[in-house]
């Protein structure tokens, strides 16, 4: 059963890019569109390979068919030469939950649409408060001639994923999170609910190393949450969406999670991570070596770092996130589950049991 429901999914997943395509034939560059997951591109190497750029797409989230069904479903979409007085631009288009992105040929924006006008809002709303303190790109409302469709612009950010970036890069481009979370944390307005927090968790059964790191760090999880200062920040500064651009400098992506979480949520998200770079920066913050980083993002918010919240500080952000507002209005079963997720992620270097 598990088998067919994903080979369900994936079926969904190519009808709606084929979907897409169709829809939005006028924009895009004539070619064969190759489609995989959530992927349609038309190569633009020149040798008739995708590039670099296309490349790095299809790497992170390929759907694998059995050979007789990739006979059938695999095959390209292809859109002839406009007709009429259109300029296409694009020539990758990437399916989302919520959106459509195009990728402009040139590599110099992208398009995003969504039948959801609310959407459009909040993201320039989220990418010009963000723009005061964090290194993002450039969004704004497009005009668009497509019914039933609105969109933004968004400047194309050239680099890769910390995450796929060379491990030299790790620790510098961490450190201008941190300087950045800085800076922002002077935004802190209103107060996390702790005490209904731990209500709702002292009434879940959680494994009993769990169980025991919440009671070793009973003290630190009340001091560092406890009428915590709360902060709308990116929300989502995870291995993906953390940027290294060409030139080594950070960027954030991806800004639709802008949310009040506790002040230090966006500081601290990298370390709670399952990929290499995640565990190699962990590491280096239970040693110590951001110490002096953290002191000053916990001073701007009226506070003041203590170097034994190491570990209480990474249980906390495993709270936060599985309290955080987006998952409000889902089951408290579902949050248990995020919870325990999450602590799994900083179990073995936080030596939990």
């Amino acid at each position: 059963m598990k088998t067919g429901n994903g080979l369900l999914a994936k079926l969904r997943r190519q009808n709606d890019v084929r979907r897409s395509l169709e829809r939005l034939q006028p924009l895009m560059l004539p070619g064969n569109y190759h489609i995989s997951g959530g992927l349609a591109l038309a190569p633009a190497g020149p040798t008739g390979q995708p590039d670099d750029y296309q490349r790095g797409l299809q790497e992170a989230g390929t759907d694998h068919f059995p050979w007789l069904l990739h006979r059938l479903v695999g095959r390209p979409y292809k859109i002839a030469p406009p007709a009429g007085a259109a300029t296409p631009l694009y020539d990758t288009l990437i399916q989302r939950r919520d959106w459509v992105i195009l990728v402009a040929a040139g590599r110099d924006h992208v398009l995003r649409l969504t039948s959801r006008p609310e959407l459009v809002a909040r993201l320039t709303r989220n990418a010009e408060w963000l723009r005061r303190s964090y290194p993002v790109p450039w969004i704004e409302e497009a005009r668009l001639d497509l019914e039933g469709l609105y969109g933004v612009r968004e400047d194309f950010v050239a680099g890769c994923p910390i995450r796929a970036a060379v491990p030299r890069q790790w620790d510098p481009v961490f450190r201008q999170l941190l300087s950045v979370c800085q800076k922002h944390a002077a935004w802190c307005e209103g107060r996390f609910g702790f005490a209904p927090v731990m209500a709702e968790l002292s009434r879940w059964q959680i494994p009993p190393w769990l169980a025991r790191a919440f009671s070793e760090h009973q003290t630190g999880l009340q001091e560092l949450l406890a009428d915590c200062p709360l902060l709308a920040g990116h929300g989502d500064c995870h291995n993906g969406n953390v940027v290294v651009q060409p030139d080594g400098s950070l960027i954030l992506i991806d800004l639709e999670r802008v949310q009040p979480l506790p002040f230090f949520f966006d500081a601290l998200s990298l370390l709670r991570g399952s990929g290499e770079v995640n565990a190699v920066l962990r590491q280096a913050y239970l040693a110590g070596d951001y110490d002096a980083e953290l002191a000053a993002i916990w001073a701007v918010a009226g506070r003041k770092w203590q170097a034994r919240w190491r570990v209480p500080a990474l249980l906390a952000m495993v709270v936060a996130h599985a309290f955080r507002p987006q998952f409000s209005s889902s089951s408290s079963a579902r949050r248990r589950e995020k919870l325990i997720g999450a602590a799994e992620k900083i179990r073995h270097d936080c030596k939990m049991g």
